[in-house]
């Protein structure tokens, strides 16, 4: 246990409980023996809408039957940094929902850090310095990434489909977006600091994987940059402070057979620790909450 961070344990695959705890605590998770990926299906689509990630049949992830919204987590067996899924573009998915179906045989554990508590535990004068400051995200889209993104074949259908991702801007973003040629280049503007869905602030982003980063086979493969509003790196210094404490407040999932995670994806940032295993099978369902 860690203490200042709660995450229920359920004992039943029940949506309405699990938002329940999910609202109030960031995060659930669920051990029913015999959980099934139908169950797990059945379980997410009534929770969320769920939502096609871009990287979703590409070298980073393997749809799982004929519905791609069911995906393998990020391959590779390397670990990976706390992160907020999507952070770096609009429309971001609302809840994350993992499945295990078989775990590794050593490590390999999921790591969910809650960002509400990161954010309580920093320095009072990091802490003020996060608290009101913007993020500028900035990437290229190669074609192949744009026409599975929007569902569409050529720039100008994607210029229309760019525009309509306005509707989905939370209050403090922003999206500008051109192409050159047929690759899009973006800017996105988003906060450190971001109000979970219980509407508590919580330092939820991506600038432990992508600040810094180093190249991966299985991640961060495109051009994705992180910078302040001059310019300038995120300062090396708070993000080694910002590391230090995530580590006393993140937990680590154990996985077992039909194991569910459900977190909000504005509060808990998540990762993985290594492993040396290639029969581990984690599932991925993500997407915007219903009747929101």
């Amino acid at each position: 246990m860690v203490a200042g961070v709660h995450i229920p344990v359920l004992d039943d695959v029940d949506p309405g409980a699990a938002l329940t705890a999910v609202i109030e605590h960031g995060a659930a998770f669920i051990k029913r023996p015999g959980t099934t990926l139908f169950d797990f299906r059945e379980f997410t689509d009534a929770l969320m809408v769920p939502m096609v990630h871009h990287a979703t049949n590409t070298i980073e992830r393997d749809p799982v039957g004929a519905d791609p919204s069911t995906s393998t987590v990020n391959k590779g067996m390397d670990a990976i940094p706390l992160h907020r899924e999507g952070s770096y573009a609009p429309g971001c998915p609302d809840l994350l929902v993992l499945y295990c179906e078989r775990p590794a045989a050593a490590g390999g554990e999921t790591v969910l850090c809650d960002g509400a508590e990161l954010l309580r535990r920093l320095d009072e004068s990091t802490r003020a310095y996060v608290c009101d400051l913007d993020l500028y995200w900035s990437w290229e889209a190669t074609p192949a990434r744009w026409q599975q993104t929007f569902g569409v074949t050529d720039v100008a259908q994607a210029r229309v489909a760019l525009a309509r991702v306005g509707s989905l801007l939370r209050p403090y973003e922003r999206l500008d977006g051109d192409f050159q040629g047929d690759v899009l280049h973006g800017r996105f503007r988003t906060k450190a600091v971001i109000p979970s869905e219980g509407g508590v602030p919580s330092f939820c982003n991506s600038l432990m994987i992508y600040a810094y980063r180093e190249k991966s086979d299985y991640y961060a493969r495109d051009s994705f940059r992180v910078a302040l509003a001059d310019g300038s790196p995120f300062p090396a210094d708070l993000l080694a402070e910002i590391r230090k404490v995530a580590e006393t407040v993140s937990v680590r999932v154990s996985w077992e057979p039909g194991n569910l995670a459900v977190f909000d994806n504005s509060r808990f940032m998540h990762g993985r620790t290594g492993f040396d295993d290639t029969g581990r099978r984690v599932l991925i369902r993500m997407g915007h909450l219903r009747n929101r």
